[in-house]
């Protein structure tokens, strides 16, 4: 009777690990990993800092500012990428000069087109002025990784 105890306990058990799937515990739900832009919602870019080499990107709730070796500028309102991660925005690019500003300097300001393209946690990034499409620069830049500037003030 023992016997038979021990072999029905045995079958029980084998059928119960056949019937119920063991689900990977580890890759579930790893906190210590932010979810990353492809991994949540599509909409809005979610407000943090981007950096790469010569750029600094702060996104907002209502845009974002930019900074560069030698210059700087801002993002008009919020940052919608599409199903593919694209976005354009409207935006300003300041140049910046190395040496003391004077009262009789004029500031380089132009309208610009800001167009992005993410991809889990990196961005590309094409700055082009709006007036003459003149590219002021294309950048590679990382979620929550800090800038690489060399300002020239």
């Amino acid at each position: 009777m023992k016997l038979l105890c021990q072999l029905a306990l045995f079958i029980f058990t084998l059928v119960f690990f056949m019937v119920v799937p063991v689900t990977n515990t580890e890759a579930k739900n790893n906190s210590s990993n932010p979810p990353s832009y492809t991994d949540s919602q599509r909409g809005e870019l979610p407000t943090g800092a981007w950096g790469g080499k010569h750029i600094s990107l702060e996104v907002t709730a209502d845009g974002g500012s930019v900074e560069f070796d030698c210059g700087h500028g801002t993002i008009e309102g919020k940052i919608k990428p599409d199903q593919q991660g694209r976005f354009n925005a409207k935006g300003t690019y300041t140049e910046e000069h190395g040496g003391p500003v004077r009262q009789s300097d004029k500031a380089n300001n132009y309208a610009v087109l800001y167009t992005g393209r993410i991809e889990g946690e990196k961005m590309k990034l094409t700055i082009k002025r709006s007036d003459n499409k003149k590219l002021v620069g294309t950048f590679t830049l990382a979620r929550g990784q800090e800038a690489f500037l060399v300002k020239c003030r």
